[in-house]
């Protein structure tokens, strides 16, 4: 269950800066919007969620969003509805993603030394398109588990999306971090790694769609 939000194509009036935004929860895999509501503007997306969630049986489902849904009341509040949730993090959680980050950091060692054990799997998935092939390498990790001080967190991850530009290689890197409420058991790093991408189907099965 993919929640985001949108200004609506065409709904800015001449000499304003601001439509008509609306905040979906959108199921990714069968294409169907559970329920919008209409929010001020993006940076009403925030408060307006606990409302848009709070209508939805969560029961089995799985919310997944941007780093602005990274909070500790919307976090808690799925797990207490019966939902799981995936989150990117990004500095609005500065402390959260300083912890995520120094987990997976390369260990500095020093002569004589070998590298602590650690419970870090992965996955990676090839996909080519639009003149580009790119690379998407999931680590994720269940050690942070009782340290973090976050509702029902279960195992943090790190992605790196590698990008080659066919025309001419030029090669980019974009590393992410995130949460989940989901156990090893429950998801793989594999299927961790098809959570998230299915995320943003939201933007061509919804929002696309919608503008056109």
């Amino acid at each position: 269950l993919a929640i985001d939000g949108k200004t609506l194509r065409g709904t800015i009036p001449a000499g304003q800066m601001r439509g008509r935004h609306l905040l979906a929860a959108y199921l990714a895999n069968e294409g169907v919007v559970l329920r919008q509501i209409e929010v001020p503007d993006k940076d009403g997306e925030l408060s307006a969620a606990p409302e848009l969630l709070e209508a939805i049986d969560l029961r089995g489902k799985i919310v997944t969003g941007d780093a602005l849904f990274a909070q500790r009341h919307i976090s808690r509040q799925v797990m207490e509805q019966g939902g799981r949730y995936v989150w990117r993090v990004k500095d609005n959680q500065p402390r959260l993603k300083e912890d995520i980050k120094t987990l997976f950091e390369p260990e500095l060692l020093l002569p004589g030394f070998s590298a602590a054990l650690t419970d870090f799997r992965t996955a990676t998935q090839l996909s080519t398109g639009h003149g580009r092939i790119e690379r998407r390498t999931l680590t994720v990790s269940h050690e942070l588990k009782g340290y973090l001080d976050w509702p029902g967190a279960e195992q943090v991850f790190k992605l790196e999306r590698h990008v080659t530009r066919q025309s001419d290689g030029k090669e980019t890197l974009e590393t992410v971090y995130g949460i989940t409420s989901l156990s090893p058991k429950q998801a793989s790093p594999r299927r961790l790694l098809t959570i998230i991408r299915s995320h943003w189907s939201i933007e061509n099965g919804l929002f696309y769609r919608r503008d056109h």
